[in-house]
């Protein structure tokens, strides 16, 4: 175009039938041109590159570059070479850039044989060439539910330790409270025999054991009465036959007075 910088063209036909790219980098003197230097690429060397495009986490991802008429001559899938892109996206890329506006990049979303499909693009300023990465929803969408599902798993995981936690403590709360039930229900019975394995539990410095150390207490005194109780019921029951061995006696010299 009689401008003395590098340019590179589109899809050119080699005399041997393969399909190059051409690069020209002028050659200045000064001010002048002096020539230029010509170099041609073959397809395969941009197809080995897009091979080696890659995305963190995703397995199955597209990528392309083309000419600013759309004609593939790099891409990771085999037998898109030569041909046109059928992405609706950059065919409305291309068509801007024939209208000769200015476009770099974008991202967008877009529907390919009903699947949606999600494509990055970067048009390079000096050849306009487009280069393309583009996935599958589904391709994105899948480490976002298996982190998901781990997420969810965890959670589980959490809810059940935290269930067992809630049993354990509940059981190490309770167990004393209903010890002191069973207590209180033999006491009710007069039954104020305590078992070591009660007291126990009076031992502990919380409120369960101040409680249990008091039921004791009152245990303990109700039975020293009772013991105090039968101690003077065996007496009274002494007095009572002596009381009725005098009675008897009476008794009969009553009879034998009478006589």
């Amino acid at each position: 175009e009689g401008k003395a910088v590098t340019a590179q063209s589109n899809v050119l036909h080699e005399g041997t039938g393969k399909e190059v790219i051409m690069t020209v980098v002028a050659l200045k003197d000064g001010a002048d041109m002096a020539g230029a230097l010509v170099g041609f690429i073959n397809y395969e060397f941009f197809d080995e590159i897009m091979e080696e495009c890659s995305a963190t986490g995703i397995d199955n991802l597209a990528a392309y570059i083309m000419d600013n008429r759309g004609i593939i001559f790099g891409h990771t899938e085999e037998g898109k070479i030569g041909t046109k892109v059928q992405n609706s996206v950059i065919l409305e890329v291309i068509d801007r850039l024939e209208k000769g506006e200015s476009v770099e990049k974008g991202g967008v979303s877009y529907n390919y044989k009903g699947e949606t499909k999600f494509a990055g693009y970067y048009v390079i300023p000096d050849s306009e060439w487009i280069i393309c990465l583009s996935v599958s929803e589904s391709e994105i969408i899948h480490p976002v539910r298996s982190t998901e599902k781990k997420a969810y798993f965890i959670i589980l995981l959490q809810c059940i330790l935290v269930c067992i936690f809630a049993t354990l403590l509940t059981g190490f709360l309770v167990k004393p409270i209903r010890v002191t039930n069973k207590v209180l229900n033999k006491i009710a019975d007069l039954d104020f025999k305590l078992q070591d394995s009660y007291r126990k539990y009076a031992e502990k410095k919380d409120e369960t054991g101040e409680m249990c150390e008091s039921i004791c207490i009152v245990a303990d005194s109700l039975r020293g009465e009772m013991r105090h109780i039968n101690t003077v019921s065996e007496k009274l029951t002494d007095t009572a036959q002596v009381l009725s061995k005098i009675a008897v006696s009476v008794t009969k010299s009553s009879e034998n007075n009478a006589a």
